[in-house]
Parts: C-alpha cells; structure tokens; sequence
C-alpha cells in the first residue's frame, strides 16, 4: 500500500518536526532582551528589578544565577540571590494614575473601573497602592496605603468629564509621590497609567521634563494605553508618547480598543510586572547619597547581555529630621535663672522692646528681595552674608516658570511663600499648582526650618513630602506644584 511504502519517510518527517520544534523552544527560551527597570537599597542589599525576554518577546521563566552580575562605579558586587518577582516573596507600591478626559465611551470607562477593582482585589495584603485622576487638573483620590475600601469607594468618582489632559504634569506628580520613603512602603515602585497619551494642556511639562526626571527617579511606568475607531494622527501621536514615556523609564506599554480588550489588557500588564526578575546583591564599601553607576550583566552561554543606569543610593540617616521639641526641664531652668535679670533690667527692656519693633517694622518692609540672575560675564563672588537679627536664606529657581530667578530673605519671622500676593511674603507667579499660602520658612534657635501649610499638591523636600516642619540644609532641593527651589544658605556672620 501506498501508506505503508511512505510511513518510514512520515515517521522521519515526524521526529524531524520534533527535532526542530525542541530547538526551536530552546532558541526562544534563549535571552535576547534586559533591561534595568528598577534599583533600590534596602538595608545591606542593592535591589535590582530587570525585564528579561526572549526571541519571541515572552518572559523568561528561569536563568542560571551565575550569569548574573552588576558592578558599581567598576566595582563588582557580590550576587545574594535571583528570582522572579512572582515567586520570591517580594511586594510592591502601585499608583495608579487615570486619565478623566471624554476620550474613552460609558462602556469602555465601566471596563476601565472593573479592571481596577479586579486587581485591587487580587492584590497581597502586603502590597501598597494609591489613585490618581487627571484631566483639566490632578487630584490624589487616595493616598499611598493598604486601604482596600477606600480605593474601592474612590473608583465610582472617576468619569470621563474633562475636556483636556495635564497627563505629564500627573507624570511629574506620580514620579514625586513615587519618591516616599516612608518605611511601611515597599521600595519596589511603579506608575501605573491609564490613558489614550494625549496632552494637550497649555503649559504643560515637557517631553525632555519628563525623560530628565524618569532617569532621575527610577521608577518605572506601565501603561495601558486605550484607543478608538477612527485611528486618527493624533491618537496614534498620544500612543506614541505614552510608549516612549513608558519604556524609557524602564516599564512597557500594552495597548486596548474595546471595552472588551481592558480585562486582557490588564491581565497583560499584571503580568508583564509580575514576571520581571529579582536580584539582590551585598552593599560593601558604598557611600551612600553619592551618584554611582550601576551596570547589569546577563550571561547565557556565548551571549552577554547589559544595561546600565544611575542612582542616588540614599541613606536613611540622611533624611531630613522633624524639629526637636523643646525640653519642658531645660525651659523651667532656663526660665528659673533669667527670672533676676528680668526684674534687674525691666526698664531697659521696655526701652530695647520699643526700638527692636521699629527695626522689625523696617526689616519686615524689606525683608523679600528679588534679584536677577546674572549672566556669564557679570557672575559675582558668593553670595553677600548680610547681618541681620534673622537667618539669611537663598532660594533659586531650577525648574518652574521662573527659571534661573533669585530670591534673598531676611528670615527674621516666618516668610510664607505661595502664589497670592495677599497672603504670602514670597510670591511666585505662574504656577497653578501652587496655593495661595503654600509653605512657610521661619527660624529657631538659629536653624531654618519649612512646613507645609496644608497646600492643595504638597511640598516636597529632597523629593519627600512634607509631614510637620523639617529643618533646611544647604543644598536642599524644594519642590511646589512644578517650581523647583535650591537652598542656598550662608554662613553666619
């Protein structure tokens, strides 16, 4: 029979068929992509989170150990342990940031809240997670924290009502609440947006904005893009710009249509952060708060691959401190010894009261002063220390809509700094995110400190929200609303 004459020939083909499929899997199963999402210190350790995917652009399941290294500044680390984030234990701090624009249908945006509810739900008690909505402005629905419920109550407020997006200045917010150090969060970060990528607020921070601060922060964007029929320009513009953000903070983009789609889309991208690989290695001989270089390498057979990125390793000694509050033993003491003094001079006193409130009063007319940066030929020395009965402070602009802009204060009482000139000592023009009487900065004892004013965005110290007063140190970095201040303080005289 024909069959019979050819079945040798068919079982050859057969077990070639074979041959090459098993070589096939294996080509795929091979490496071809790593990137370097995430790094952070958490105790001894230097934490690093990575994406590595093979030929056909799926997740690894396994790597051996050994092809796993990284150095810093050139040096080399010692590898502690590997493995995949869904299998090692580790949790995670999710923000989410949804756009609230008339981009998406009734269908499409229940979809979009199911999706979340869905995940939320499925999350490990372990895992913190926050709510972002934005359109014409950028509101915080819910903190950062554990509180299931809540989130879950905030998510029937979010609907497409607005007619613009701010979608990078949610970015900018995300990347500076992402930055908490607060010990109760996992140090793993990442945004998770849900947007059809579009910006088009007036005004808005920039696409190299927001590449700059990517690097800075390290914190990752996943993206679930959502789009429409007609594929018009500008919503494949807005994709575009959402995948660009996306990957070049290190996270990945995964784009939907219908309302049909979100659940897959969603599964997609659980999956996508769920599978990305864990190593961490032994922090010798690193000082911390100094920029290094990390590099990642990924050995498989005659394959190397690498990545690289750099960070700022901070040092939890190093944050700022809240102010010490006074000893009520040392105020009695102190009250206790002065009280002679106090009765031996009244007279004097009433005297030097009555001039010091005149000098206030014109300290106080002229207490703020502004003064234009100079330019490359007209740089002067350092800064002039002026005495007065208050610390003299130094404020400039780095980032905002006054960029480069000089500010010199007297902070003989407390300076409040805000948006309305009616209410704040130090106004700051042309940045909505700014309240009216944002922060103050005042003096005791000699030191500088800041403390929010209960201002509508927060303010953030060294990337740190403000929660009480803290104390100013030179150098410190400021951020209001999308004003970035660098703190200058000089010597006393």
């Amino acid at each position: 029979m024909v069959g019979d004459r050819f079945s040798p020939v068919s079982r050859l083909l057969a077990a070639a068929v074979v041959v090459l499929s098993v070589l096939a899997g294996a080509a795929r199963a091979e490496p071809t992509r790593l990137v370097l999402e995430q790094a952070h210190r958490q105790g001894g350790e230097l934490v690093v989170v990575a994406d590595i995917r093979d030929g056909a652009d799926n997740a690894l399941a396994e790597i051996a150990s050994e092809g796993v290294s990284a150095t810093l500044n050139g040096h080399p680390l010692s590898l502690n342990a590997v493995g995949r984030f869904d299998s090692v234990g580790e949790r995670a701090t999710y923000l989410f940031l949804v756009d609230i624009s008339k981009s998406l249908k009734k269908d499409q945006f229940d979809a979009l809240r199911k999706g979340l509810a869905d995940w939320i739900s499925a999350m490990d008690d372990d895992d913190r997670f926050g709510l972002i909505a934005f359109g014409e402005s950028v509101q915080v629905l819910t903190e950062l924290g554990s509180d299931r419920k809540g989130f879950l109550a905030a998510l029937p407020t979010l609907t497409p009502t607005d007619n613009w997006t701010q979608l990078n200045l949610a970015l900018l917010r995300g990347l500076e609440i992402g930055r908490r150090l607060d010990e109760d969060l996992p140090p793993r970060r990442m945004l998770v947006v849900i947007s059809d990528g579009i910006e088009d607020s007036l005004g808005g921070a920039s696409r190299e904005e927001l590449l700059l601060r990517f690097k800075e922060a390290s914190i990752p964007v996943y993206a679930l893009g959502y789009t429409a029929l007609p594929l018009t320009d500008k919503k494949k513009e807005g994709l575009t710009h959402l995948g660009e953000m996306a990957r070049s903070s290190g996270g990945d983009i995964v784009v939907v249509e219908g309302a049909k789609d979100f659940a897959q889309g969603y599964r997609k991208l659980r999956e996508r952060i769920e599978r990305s690989w864990v190593a961490r290695f032994a922090l010798k001989d690193v000082s911390f708060g100094e920029k290094a270089r990390l590099e990642l390498f990924l050995r498989s057979g005659t394959r190397l691959l690498s990545d690289a990125t750099d960070l700022r390793l901070a040092s939890v000694s190093a944050l700022p401190s809240e102010v010490p509050p006074a000893s009520p033993a040392s105020e009695a003491s102190a009250a206790a010894s002065s009280e002679p003094a106090k009765r031996s001079s009244a007279f004097l006193l009433v005297i030097a009261g009555g001039l010091l409130l005149v000098v206030a009063f014109v300290l106080r007319r002229r207490r703020v002063t502004s003064v234009a940066s100079k330019g490359e030929g007209e740089r002067g020395d350092k800064p002039q220390v002026l005495t007065s009965r208050g610390r003299r402070l130094r404020l400039t602009v780095v980032r905002g809509a006054q960029p480069s802009r000089v500010f010199d204060l007297d902070v003989d009482e407390p300076v409040v700094v805000g948006r309305s000139p009616s209410r704040a000592g130090l106004v700051l023009e042309g940045d909505l995110g700014i309240s009216g009487a944002h922060l103050k900065i005042f003096d005791r004892d000699g030191v500088l400190y800041v403390e929010d004013l209960h201002s509508t965005n927060g303010t953030f110290l060294n990337g740190v929200a403000l929660d009480g007063a803290y104390r100013l140190k030179d150098g410190d970095l400021l951020l209001m609303g999308g004003t970035e201040l660098r703190v200058f303080l000089p010597e006393k005289s």
